[in-house]
């Protein structure tokens, strides 16, 4: 197989719009690789690091490219402004099917998966089955962890099987809430948002202060959670493609297919493919 047409690098495409947003820097190998474990707020990266970012996707070093990768995502939709004429004015084929990856992780991020904070417990609505329970306020609930997830916020946090927990951000849910309310107050949190938590373990009162995580992909692709969740991945789908095509100037390639458009490759005898 032969490669028609000039290869243009991203570096080449990317030289007059790096002028536009200022000169982007050289950043270190070792920088690069701790920010990426690290990743900055959105808002302290400038355009001109965002620029110096896409010219690191073409990196030999694959370390580098990772790194250039997991930083844009983290920049989040800014970073599509500096990914889309990269884009059209590269003919690298692999380079253009690096920034469609990266720029599916930042669609569905923001339409979905960064909008839908997960604890990372199973829980019941707590009712003592002996009358009223001290640790919890006449006409108030509380619910009853029944297992932690490994590796997940609750279990950073310390969260047991069998703690109460009895508010949330120092607010009580009424009595007769259900499992599934206490869950959407923290659903309707981002990923990253910061919750207090009530808990009594035994007859001990405790404080958590909590770091919620995203909601594993796993849990959509498995059909697992729930509906409404379902609902909002399933129209971020249908919407991608023309959201795509308006930025980028033509249709996303099938990347999970690794379709390779025809007017890249020919076979060298001229047949088909």
């Amino acid at each position: 197989m032969v490669r028609i047409g000039s290869k243009r690098s991203l570096t080449t495409a990317w030289v007059g719009i790096v002028a536009a947003a200022g000169h982007a820097q050289p950043v270190e190998k070792d920088r690069l690789v701790a920010r990426q474990e690290n990743p900055p707020d959105a808002q302290t990266v400038s355009d001109a690091e965002v620029a110096a970012l896409v010219g690191r996707l073409e990196s030999p070093d694959y370390t580098e490219r990772q790194a250039a990768d997991t930083l844009l995502k983290a920049v989040g939709l800014r970073a599509v402004d500096a990914l889309a004429p990269a884009f059209q004015q590269t003919d690298d084929f692999e380079a253009r099917i690096r920034i469609q990856r990266i720029v599916e992780e930042i669609f569905f991020w923001d339409r979905v998966y960064g909008k839908n904070a997960f604890l990372g417990i199973s829980h019941s609505a707590y009712d003592p089955t002996a009358g009223r329970d001290p640790r919890v306020p006449q006409g108030k609930a509380a619910f009853r962890v029944e297992a932690v997830i490994e590796g997940t916020a609750a279990a950073r946090a310390g969260l047991l099987a069998q703690d109460i927990i009895i508010a949330i951000d120092g607010e009580m849910l009424n009595e007769g809430a259900t499992a599934p309310e206490f869950a959407e107050r923290i659903r309707v949190k981002r990923p990253g948002a910061v919750v207090a938590l009530d808990v009594y373990r035994a007859d001990t009162p405790m404080h958590m202060e909590v770091r919620l995580g995203a909601r594993p992909r796993e849990a959509y692709n498995q059909g697992q959670a729930g509906p409404e969740l379902l609902q909002q991945r399933d129209a971020a789908m249908t919407e991608f493609p023309a959201w795509w095509t308006a930025r980028f100037g033509q249709a996303p390639f099938d990347t999970k297919r690794e379709h390779r458009p025809r007017y890249l490759e020919l076979p060298v005898d001229g047949g088909e493919p």
